[in-house]
């Protein structure tokens, strides 16, 4: 019902963190989003296309992902 916002959805796993990203509209490459994210995480990964994509982090390096894809660091 909302295709123009970005959701994202985490979840946790043991030691790890796995993450969703969803946007219907391709206003948002979530892709490139998720990308962004895990710059300079170690053990951290990321993939998926443009409206739909994922990541793994670890749960320590939760406080840096969010400011990596709000540019605050």
């Amino acid at each position: 019902k909302e295709p123009e916002k970005t959701f994202i959805v985490v979840s946790y796993q043991n030691a790890d963190i796995k993450i969703s990203a969803r946007n219907q509209s391709g206003n948002v490459n979530v892709n490139e989003l998720m990308k962004k994210g895990i710059k300079g995480l170690g053990a951290a990964i990321a993939g998926g296309h443009i409206r739909a994509s994922g990541a793994n982090i670890r749960k320590k390096d939760l406080d840096r992902f969010k400011r990596n894809i709000l540019g605050k660091n």
